[in-house]
């Protein structure tokens, strides 16, 4: 809708003025053309299709803010402030200065410039973002399969000592069921001894 329209009912916009920034309609359209002030500016029809470094090349320089009837013309480096050609005179000619034009055209160049190595960046960054993903996963996965061998080798430690333990104890039994034996044998065989030399103590006396 038209942004300077006074009246209570809106009318459809149907261009653009860029210095203005603002949408017009058809009746705002030809007050803008008729007053001395906004005669030319440019106006662009609403729906064209124009590129960014058009519509920057269309819009004249702006106004000193000392000299406000005073076009923008000088860039001072070492203030960094955009000047007219009396405030040059005045108060920056010592100063590192240059054509306004041809610094926009270098400030154009390194912001594109700036601009490459931002996106370059942002694709390294990516990079280095998918490779981190990567080794992530590879280290994920190797600690998996360590951790499965450590339970597998456990597991095997656990049957081997098992099997050891089993192979002891019965060892162990055997001997004790050996010397068991062996201890009644020679104890029977003691016990036998005994008891003939009672019988023969006994025998002796009633002799």
């Amino acid at each position: 809708m038209c942004e300077d329209s006074e009246s209570e009912v809106q009318n459809a916009a149907s261009v653009y003025c860029v210095q203005c920034q603002m949408k017009l309609c058809h009746i705002c359209e030809r007050g803008h053309k008729a007053i001395k002030l906004t005669r030319t500016h440019k106006l662009i029809t609403i729906g064209d299709n124009v590129s960014v470094e058009t519509l920057t090349q269309s819009v004249p320089p702006g106004f000193c803010d000392q000299h406000q009837d005073k076009n923008i013309e000088i860039y001072c480096f070492d203030c960094k402030s955009a000047v007219c050609v009396i405030c040059y005179i005045e108060m920056h000619n010592a100063h590192k200065c240059s054509d306004i034009n041809k610094v926009e055209g270098d400030f154009r160049e390194q912001v594109e410039s700036d601009a490459m190595r931002v996106a370059s960046g942002v694709d390294d960054c990516r990079n280095v973002l998918h490779n981190l993903e990567i080794e992530k996963n590879a280290f994920i996965e190797k600690v998996a399969k360590t951790e499965r061998e450590v339970s597998e080798k456990t597991e095997q430690l656990k049957r081997m000592i098992d099997r050891l333990e089993e192979q002891l104890m019965n060892e162990l039994s055997s001997m004790k069921q050996k010397r068991m034996k062996e201890i009644a044998s020679l104890r029977e065989e003691v016990e036998r001894r005994m008891v003939s030399m009672e019988s023969y103590t006994v025998s002796t006396w009633m002799n």
